[in-house]
Parts: C-alpha cells; sequence; structure tokens
C-alpha cells in the first residue's frame, strides 16, 4: 500500500480552482484529484512490477495513470457522473450556479466518454449503465457488476446485542 493524501480544496481557493476549470474543457474533479504524487507513486509501481490489470476507480481518478500501461486498465463505474450533475443542475435555484453545473456536466460527459473508450473494460453497476455507456461508447466492453452486499453474511444487530442502542433502530 502506498498512500498518498487526498488534496483538500479550500474556500475561497476551491472557487478559484472551479472557475479556472470551467474555463477549460477538463473537470474541476479531475483537476483536483490528478495530483503529481499519486501519478509519480502509479507510475513508480508499474515499472517495479508487472501487473496482469489496473482497476481504476472511476473517471476523476484516471487522470493519475500513465499515458501509457502494458497492464489493461479496468474503468469502475459505480454511476454516470455526468448525469448526476445534470440532475443536480435541473433542480439548482442559482443561475449562475446552474450555469456553472452545466458547463461542468457537460466537460464531465466528455471526460466520462474519453475515459470509457480508453479503458479496455468497464464494470457498470446495472444495466441501465451498461446500455447508456455502450451508447456513449460502441467499442468499448462494458460488464455488469451490480452493487450488492452479502445479506446473509452481514446481518444488523439485534437491539440488545448492540452497544448504544437507543431506539431498536438499525442502518447497514
Amino acid at each position: 500500500i502506498t498512500a498518498v493524501p487526498e488534496p483538500r480544496p479550500q474556500m475561497p481557493g476551491d472557487l478559484l480552482s472551479r472557475l479556472c476549470a470551467a474555463a477549460t474543457a477538463t473537470p474541476f474533479g479531475v483537476k483536483r484529484f490528478s495530483q503529481p504524487q499519486m501519478g509519480a507513486a502509479l507510475l513508480a509501481e508499474l515499472r517495479r512490477d508487472t501487473f496482469d490489470v489496473v482497476i481504476c476507480d472511476d473517471i476523476y481518478m484516471f487522470g493519475n495513470l500513465p499515458a501509457h500501461t502494458d497492464a489493461p486498465i479496468l474503468l469502475n463505474k459505480h454511476d454516470l457522473t455526468y448525469e448526476i450533475m445534470e440532475r443536480y443542475a435541473a433542480y439548482e435555484s442559482n443561475p449562475v450556479k446552474r450555469a456553472y453545473l452545466c458547463l461542468e456536466a457537460r466537460n464531465v460527459k466528455h471526460w466520462e466518454v474519453r475515459v470509457c473508450d480508453a479503458a479496455g473494460a468497464v464494470f457498470a453497476c446495472s444495466e441501465r449503465d451498461r446500455h447508456i455507456i455502450r451508447e456513449l461508447c460502441p467499442r468499448t466492453t462494458v460488464c455488469v457488476i451490480p452493487n450488492v452486499i452479502d445479506v446473509e453474511r452481514y446481518q444488523p444487530l439485534t437491539p440488545a446485542s448492540a452497544p448504544d442502542a437507543d431506539d431498536g433502530r438499525t442502518l447497514l
């Protein structure tokens, strides 16, 4: 394990970063999560050892990967990021924020398509997402791996066995 600290945006730097990203085609999230320290750590690992596959956990992390790897990249898509942004924009009442979100959603969609096209395969969490990714990226191999939990193994605690239980309600 190589630990790389997550970048922490701070106001007003976060606002400035968002405005600068809006002036380009690169989404803010890519700029936020692509960092030289992470890219260097990945490159060092890829040079140090041979890997059968590299699993990239969603589109914003993709910016840290070197341009070329010997191992295929599998992209884990637990959602359609651009779609979430479009939905958020549709309900935003502030017109300035809504305009920013619409622009960012467009940039994210272009990035998402680019990343899905570049991946050796994409793991979608639903048949619906697989269908949409295939429409956007017809040459991309997309497999459905649902988000699930083993309900037999992970049973909630009963109120009597749960320390500090106050009303018997549980969240799993």
